[in-house]
């Protein structure tokens, strides 16, 4: 079992509480600590509505995640999960591809289609078209890292006419991860990427997050059941897609990390390859001290 450290946002935070001092150190701590991976949302405007019923604010991932990439050697650079649907995939294609190169080949494009509505709405893209813009987007990236010397793509929404793309990104292919639980992110996950990270949330959690509930593991074996049945039938190896959990009945933290290190590995038993802890920093909760705490107690007996 590989883990990721994700770093989430207290709402109302001030700037200095989650500042580049305090991002230095939680990445620098992951990375000491064992962990695989740091990890960041993506929400450039969340509604108050959505912040107030549970949600969190998030830095930019690509700012925050170069800064990372700065302050570490090793650790995997893992947005959770970037809305592709809100840019332009040839913007997007460019900023993963610099964050690989920056990073030396640590960038997981990890992505999703966005739930939000009112997210959509302040950033002018329809809501409608987000699963169209979505699987338009991944191939215009996709054909964008391919061919960074001459990129052209005819879509619906993007087109590019034998347009440069450089420089490209080290790792070839770059990883695609798809976020999300429903049976359409299991089915793109299973056709074409390098990993899925679903949620494994209650029926509660899964209302303020916008998605399918994915509330115990017998439910995410199902999932992860047809995972492999569309691999199959697209001539893959299921067992080269990364799967990548967060969520579940120990994510929140606590003291009771015999109870998650046994979560962990029941996670590992189903097909779990990467796991999720959250910590919040800016807020209540001591998002650092978590952190070192699971990462003395949990990650090193784990990996």
């Amino acid at each position: 079992m590989r883990f990721t450290a994700e770093i989430t946002l207290a709402g109302d935070c001030s700037p200095a509480a989650i500042g580049g001092r305090v991002i230095a150190e939680a990445a620098r701590a992951a990375e000491e600590l064992g962990f695989d991976a740091i990890s960041f949302n993506d929400h450039p405007i969340p509604s108050r509505k959505w912040l107030d019923a549970g949600g969190h604010d998030a830095h930019d991932p690509f700012a925050v995640l170069g800064f990372c990439a700065a302050a570490t050697q090793r650790l995997r650079l893992i947005p959770f999960a970037v809305i592709l649907p809100h840019r332009n995939p040839f913007v997007l294609a460019k900023a993963f591809a610099s964050l690989d190169v920056l990073s030396e080949g640590r960038t997981v494009a990890s992505v999703c289609v966005g739930y939000l509505r009112s997210e959509f709405e302040a950033v002018g893209v329809p809501f409608a078209e987000r699963n169209d813009r979505f699987d338009e987007g991944v191939e215009a990236m996709r054909t964008a890292w391919e061919h960074p010397e001459g990129t052209s793509f005819v879509g619906r929404f993007f087109t590019a006419r034998n347009q440069v793309s450089t420089p490209p990104p080290v790792q070839r292919p770059l990883p695609i991860w798809i976020s999300g639980n429903s049976r359409r992110s299991v089915e793109r996950a299973g056709r074409y990427a390098q990993g899925w990270a679903p949620l494994i949330i209650s029926a509660d959690k899964a209302r303020t997050v916008r998605a399918p509930a994915i509330p115990d593991l017998d439910a995410f074996a199902v999932r992860l059941d047809e995972l492999r049945r569309v691999a199959g039938a697209a001539g893959r190896d299921a067992s080269t897609i990364e799967v990548q959990a967060g969520g579940g009945p120990a994510a929140a933290g606590g003291d009771d990390l015999a109870a998650h290190t046994d979560w962990v590995r029941a996670l590992a038993d189903v097909g779990v390859t990467q796991h999720v802890i959250d910590c919040q920093i800016g807020g209540r909760r001591d998002g650092l001290a978590e952190l070192r705490r699971f990462g003395d107690q949990v990650v090193s007996k784990l990996t």
